[in-house]
């Protein structure tokens, strides 16, 4: 496993303060003096001590302990799977793409073969996209992805609508005053 070409590319694609990067690096140095015999065993070690923390996937670090770099698609770096019977459910991310991330649907048998892509201005929507694709094909239900895109209805704003629509319903009594409020 080459380590220091793990730690560039968490370095690149991920954004970690001093304290972290150093951390993150005792830890690839740690496993590495291990000296593993067996590659698998080092990925394990280096899943269990960096699960969690700050979003380096389990397939990354098999990609870099097999000496492969992380996969991409049409220049995104795929950061998430999901796998469902045969398909395979992916999300990348491109920093300097103007919708940055996209998520796209694959076979297993031809993991190259990435098509059906979404792409969306934020990693939210874009994991919404990803669960919810791949529910759907689990599930065997439609989905149409487009919906995502609909405006919302800010929180602040259904609250006023919702007591405005509580105020004409009762708009032929009155409601008790608040405790120290004279009338």
């Amino acid at each position: 496993m080459d380590a220091n070409k793990l730690y560039d590319y968490i370095q690149e694609n991920f954004s970690l303060d001093g304290t972290a990067s150093r951390l993150v690096q005792n830890i690839l140095d740690y496993v590495e003096a291990q000296e593993f015999s067996d590659t698998k065993l080092a990925q394990h070690h280096l899943h269990a001590l960096l699960d969690g923390t700050f979003g380096l996937t389990k397939e990354e670090i098999l990609q870099f302990g097999a000496g492969l770099e992380p996969e991409t698609v049409g220049g995104y770096r795929i950061i998430d799977r999901v796998f469902v019977d045969d398909l395979v459910f992916k999300l990348g991310y491109n920093p300097n793409a103007a919708e940055p991330y996209a998520t796209w649907r694959c076979n297993q048998d031809d993991p190259k073969d990435n098509y059906w892509g979404h792409y969306w201005p934020n990693k939210t929507i874009a994991q919404t996209d990803l669960l919810m694709r791949s529910d759907a094909a689990r599930t065997n239900t439609p989905y149409d992805h487009t919906l995502l895109l609909e405006p919302r209805v800010s929180l602040k704003s259904a609250l006023k609508a919702n007591a405005e629509r509580s105020k004409a319903e009762f708009s032929g009594t009155t409601a008790p005053a608040p405790l120290g409020d004279a009338r």
